[in-house]
Protein backbone atom coordinates (compact mmCIF):
# COMPACT_ATOMS: atom_id res chain seq x y z
CA UNK A 1 0.00 0.00 0.00
CA UNK A 2 2.90 2.49 0.95
CA UNK A 3 4.92 1.79 -2.11
CA UNK A 4 1.20 2.31 -4.60
CA UNK A 5 0.30 5.22 -2.59
CA UNK A 6 4.06 6.64 -3.29
CA UNK A 7 4.04 5.57 -7.09
CA UNK A 8 0.21 7.42 -7.04
CA UNK A 9 1.72 10.77 -5.76
CA UNK A 10 5.15 10.38 -7.87
CA UNK A 11 2.66 10.49 -11.04
CA UNK A 12 0.33 13.22 -10.04
CA UNK A 13 3.86 15.40 -9.48
CA UNK A 14 4.91 14.33 -12.70
CA UNK A 15 2.04 15.32 -14.42
CA UNK A 16 1.73 18.85 -12.68
CA UNK A 17 5.65 19.25 -13.57
CA UNK A 18 5.65 18.33 -17.02
CA UNK A 19 2.64 20.49 -18.16
CA UNK A 20 4.59 23.23 -16.08
CA UNK A 21 1.81 23.42 -13.34
CA UNK A 22 4.21 24.58 -10.91
CA UNK A 23 1.81 26.02 -8.35
CA UNK A 24 -0.25 22.17 -8.51
CA UNK A 25 2.78 20.91 -7.93
CA UNK A 26 3.78 22.80 -4.78
CA UNK A 27 0.17 22.50 -3.32
CA UNK A 28 0.57 18.71 -3.96
CA UNK A 29 4.12 18.31 -2.71
CA UNK A 30 3.03 21.11 0.39
CA UNK A 31 0.30 18.35 1.62
CA UNK A 32 3.10 15.89 1.74
CA UNK A 33 5.50 17.74 3.73
CA UNK A 34 2.14 18.38 5.96
CA UNK A 35 1.72 14.65 6.35
CA UNK A 36 4.83 14.17 6.78
CA UNK A 37 5.28 16.44 9.72
CA UNK A 38 2.00 15.23 11.18
CA UNK A 39 2.24 11.71 11.45
CA UNK A 40 3.74 9.95 8.44
CA UNK A 41 7.44 10.19 8.18
CA UNK A 42 7.41 7.88 5.25
CA UNK A 43 6.04 11.10 2.90
CA UNK A 44 9.79 12.38 3.21
CA UNK A 45 10.66 9.57 0.48
CA UNK A 46 8.23 10.45 -1.56
CA UNK A 47 9.24 14.25 -1.16
CA UNK A 48 12.85 12.92 -2.08
CA UNK A 49 12.13 11.30 -4.85
CA UNK A 50 10.17 14.08 -6.25
CA UNK A 51 13.12 16.43 -5.95
CA UNK A 52 15.80 13.39 -6.97
CA UNK A 53 14.19 13.46 -10.37
CA UNK A 54 13.12 16.73 -11.25
CA UNK A 55 15.49 19.88 -12.54
CA UNK A 56 14.42 22.89 -11.01
CA UNK A 57 15.78 24.75 -13.81
CA UNK A 58 14.34 22.90 -16.14
CA UNK A 59 10.90 23.71 -16.96
CA UNK A 60 11.56 27.38 -16.69
CA UNK A 61 8.59 28.10 -14.64
CA UNK A 62 10.66 28.75 -11.67
CA UNK A 63 9.83 31.99 -10.16
CA UNK A 64 10.90 33.47 -6.74
CA UNK A 65 7.35 32.96 -5.50
CA UNK A 66 7.79 29.06 -6.31
CA UNK A 67 11.06 29.67 -4.28
CA UNK A 68 9.68 30.90 -1.41
CA UNK A 69 6.71 28.04 -1.37
CA UNK A 70 9.74 25.35 -2.22
CA UNK A 71 12.22 26.19 0.62
CA UNK A 72 9.90 25.57 3.30
CA UNK A 73 9.33 22.05 2.16
CA UNK A 74 13.02 21.66 1.60
CA UNK A 75 13.84 22.70 5.53
CA UNK A 76 11.04 20.02 6.64
CA UNK A 77 12.58 17.42 5.12
CA UNK A 78 15.99 18.12 6.41
CA UNK A 79 14.10 18.72 9.92
CA UNK A 80 12.43 15.78 9.48
CA UNK A 81 14.19 12.57 12.13
CA UNK A 82 15.03 10.20 9.69
CA UNK A 83 16.65 11.82 7.01
CA UNK A 84 19.83 12.89 8.32
CA UNK A 85 20.40 8.44 8.07
CA UNK A 86 18.88 8.29 4.45
CA UNK A 87 21.76 9.95 1.70
CA UNK A 88 18.59 9.43 -0.93
CA UNK A 89 17.13 12.55 1.28
CA UNK A 90 20.33 14.63 2.05
CA UNK A 91 21.33 14.43 -1.58
CA UNK A 92 17.98 14.93 -2.97
CA UNK A 93 17.40 18.34 -0.45
CA UNK A 94 21.09 19.76 -1.11
CA UNK A 95 20.85 19.52 -4.75
CA UNK A 96 17.58 21.35 -5.00
CA UNK A 97 19.05 23.90 -2.35
CA UNK A 98 21.82 24.18 -4.87
CA UNK A 99 19.76 24.56 -7.91
CA UNK A 100 17.37 27.42 -6.05
CA UNK A 101 20.82 29.12 -4.48
CA UNK A 102 22.01 28.86 -7.70
CA UNK A 103 18.64 30.75 -9.63
CA UNK A 104 17.77 33.53 -7.12
CA UNK A 105 20.81 34.03 -4.84
CA UNK A 106 22.30 36.93 -7.21
CA UNK A 107 18.35 38.54 -6.54
CA UNK A 108 18.33 37.54 -2.86
CA UNK A 109 21.59 38.84 -2.04
CA UNK A 110 21.16 42.20 -4.20
CA UNK A 111 17.62 42.74 -3.53
CA UNK A 112 18.38 42.74 0.62
CA UNK A 113 21.77 44.75 0.25
CA UNK A 114 20.00 47.69 -2.09
CA UNK A 115 19.23 50.86 -0.21
CA UNK A 116 16.17 53.04 -0.88
CA UNK A 117 16.24 56.55 -1.10
CA UNK A 118 12.65 57.54 -0.17
CA UNK A 119 9.57 57.14 -1.15
CA UNK A 120 7.11 53.57 -0.55
CA UNK A 121 7.61 50.57 -3.49
CA UNK A 122 5.62 47.87 -2.01
CA UNK A 123 6.65 45.54 -4.95
CA UNK A 124 10.14 46.28 -4.09
CA UNK A 125 8.86 45.15 0.03
CA UNK A 126 7.14 42.55 -1.57
CA UNK A 127 10.30 41.26 -3.24
CA UNK A 128 12.50 41.83 0.15
CA UNK A 129 9.73 39.99 2.11
CA UNK A 130 10.26 37.09 -0.29
CA UNK A 131 14.01 37.27 -0.33
CA UNK A 132 14.36 37.26 3.45
CA UNK A 133 12.10 34.25 3.57
CA UNK A 134 14.47 32.22 1.23
CA UNK A 135 17.68 33.93 2.69
CA UNK A 136 16.37 32.24 6.27
CA UNK A 137 16.09 29.17 4.94
CA UNK A 138 19.42 28.99 3.29
CA UNK A 139 20.87 30.22 6.23
CA UNK A 140 19.52 27.45 8.63
CA UNK A 141 20.28 24.39 5.46
CA UNK A 142 24.09 25.64 5.89
CA UNK A 143 24.26 25.48 9.95
CA UNK A 144 23.66 21.89 9.57
CA UNK A 145 26.28 21.38 6.30
CA UNK A 146 29.73 20.62 8.81
CA UNK A 147 27.41 18.11 10.84
CA UNK A 148 26.24 16.28 7.80
CA UNK A 149 29.48 16.36 6.12
CA UNK A 150 31.33 14.86 8.68
CA UNK A 151 28.30 12.12 8.68
CA UNK A 152 28.77 11.48 4.97
CA UNK A 153 32.31 12.27 4.48
CA UNK A 154 32.38 8.58 3.46
CA UNK A 155 30.30 8.87 0.75
CA UNK A 156 31.86 10.47 -2.35
CA UNK A 157 28.18 11.99 -3.99
CA UNK A 158 26.86 13.63 -0.86
CA UNK A 159 29.53 14.90 -0.04
CA UNK A 160 29.85 16.92 -3.07
CA UNK A 161 26.64 18.07 -3.60
CA UNK A 162 27.05 19.59 0.62
CA UNK A 163 30.76 21.59 -0.43
CA UNK A 164 29.18 22.43 -4.10
CA UNK A 165 26.13 24.01 -1.40
CA UNK A 166 28.79 25.63 0.81
CA UNK A 167 30.44 27.07 -1.80
CA UNK A 168 27.22 29.00 -3.17
CA UNK A 169 26.57 29.90 0.32
CA UNK A 170 30.06 31.24 0.74
CA UNK A 171 29.01 33.48 -2.58
CA UNK A 172 25.61 34.51 -2.14
CA UNK A 173 25.07 34.74 1.62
Amino acid sequence: ADLSNRLVSLRILRQFWVKGQVNDALEHLQGLADAMKLNNPQQVHVLSDFFGAVDLRGNGALSLDACVLMLPILQDMLENSTSWHNQAVIFSTFKSLNSLLDAFGELIKNTRSMMVAGGVDLTREARLNKCNVCYSVFVNARSKLETLKHHFRQNNVVYDVLESYQRLCSTYL
